[in-house]
């Protein structure tokens, strides 16, 4: 695996994992090579899915080391609201392997893009959990943080995202790169095109 990350990210992983350069063959291999080269520079990893999606991955997912952390550390530590549900590492595999396999993101209950809009950082979302990331160009998101559903219902409504928008935006100033620039938007098609399915 190229790339750094905390040991905290060696978690079982069972139906995604952690891929720098070792990629299969792939009708997007070419684009994913070129993302391999920079982004893994830049010390992002990719999720796949385990085993790779039939049709292949119509979008990519990276994560950068600070969501790597809280994927491996904090992740397991968030409870359902009903016991009855999967559990939210569950959750978050389930959303992954839809997004890369193309399936539609329905705005807002799967995805939302958060204000302040000209910031371009949006909310990957399941019943427990919320991921916060951007998108790079079309169907390649990447993930900085994530966050517990509940312990953002608890905080107010006009600062609940804040941290994770400003946090995001600074790590893209910091690591000064053309290539992670966030594209503009605030509907689904802006970032992300999606698979017909028979």
């Amino acid at each position: 695996m190229t790339g750094t990350q905390p040991k905290s990210t060696h978690v079982a992983l069972s139906e995604l994992e952690c891929v720098g350069s070792n990629l299969q063959s792939a009708p997007e291999v070419q684009y994913i090579a070129r993302s391999v080269d920079v982004f893994s520079s830049l010390g992002l990893e990719r999720f796949v899915p385990t085993p790779p999606l039939k049709d292949g991955s119509l979008r990519e997912i990276w994560a950068t080391p600070n969501f790597l952390h809280w994927f491996g550390k904090e992740l397991e530590q968030i409870t359902p609201d009903d016991p009855d549900d999967p559990t939210p590492i569950a959750q978050v595999y389930a959303k992954f392997h839809r997004f890369c396999e193309g399936r539609k993101m329905v705005y807002p209950h799967d995805i939302r893009n958060l204000r302040p809009v000209h910031k371009a950082v949006w909310e990957l979302k399941t019943t427990d959990v919320r991921l916060f990331g951007w998108f790079p160009s079309r169907n390649c998101l990447i993930l900085h943080s994530g966050a517990d559903a509940n312990f953002l219902h608890a905080a107010s409504e006009e600062d609940r995202w804040l941290p994770y928008v400003d946090a995001i935006e600074q790590y893209i100033l910091e690591l000064d790169n053309p290539a992670i620039v966030p594209i503009t938007g605030t509907e689904t098609e802006h970032v992300l095109s999606n698979r017909t399915f028979s």
